[in-house]
């Protein structure tokens, strides 16, 4: 069965309208627990879009059909054609006027969560991974009460200049991934596995496969 990430161009919009409900499903997630719904919802219907066997424009401004289709309510149908005609989601760009997007992708890592993001911004009023580095380097994330020295190491390693440096291009990651992906789900205890982080973004270059 095709999918958005078998760079197919013919599912070139499934690939784009996941990565943008995959950002925005992180932007709510950031925002607190009362939006856990709407994370929950737009997680999935970016799954769906990721895995399905014909092209989402395909259905053109069909909201009823695209409501039919699981994970997808009639609220994310509406985003799916306003994306199709105008190339953008109006609530997705009110979403990031909200948040600190760039520094919501470091939520991929384990044990970089929502309130560890958040409390980066709320304290130190940093805002991309730039600034964090530098904030790194003032030495100010020790002075964020409860910030654990186990955290901070894990954002060092997260943003330090030499981690680019080791990066290869999304074609060159992505096949490997497939393999390991494939081999995963041979595992008879393993019940959904997928492929995520920097590759499933879609990311010129991979620092590492999750």
């Amino acid at each position: 069965m095709p999918t958005a990430i078998s760079n197919n161009p013919r599912f070139r919009h499934n690939a784009e309208l996941a990565a943008i409900f995959r950002q925005m499903a992180a932007c709510y997630a950031y925002l607190g627990k009362e939006e856990r719904f709407r994370t929950r919802a737009y997680e999935d219907a970016a799954r769906v879009l990721a895995n399905m066997s014909e092209p989402v424009d395909a259905f053109g401004d069909d909201i009823k059909s695209l409501d039919a289709l699981k994970s997808i309510g009639e609220s994310i149908a509406h985003k799916i054609v306003e994306y199709e005609h105008h190339g953008r989601i109006a609530a997705f760009e009110n979403l990031k006027r909200k948040v600190p997007l760039d520094l919501l992708e470091l939520m991929d890592a384990e044990g970089i969560g929502p309130a560890t993001i958040r409390k980066l911004h709320d304290a130190l009023h940093v805002n991309t991974r730039k600034e964090l580095a530098a904030a790194i380097g003032q030495g100010r994330l020790h002075t964020i009460n409860g910030f654990a020295a186990r955290t901070i190491e894990k954002l060092e390693a997260l943003v330090k200049p030499d981690k680019e440096k080791k990066r290869i291009p999304l074609k060159e990651a992505l096949p490997v991934a497939r393999e390991i992906l494939k081999g995963i789900k041979k595992i008879p205890l393993v019940e959904k596995a997928e492929i995520a982080g920097s590759i499933r973004r879609k990311k010129e270059t991979i620092g590492d496969i999750d």
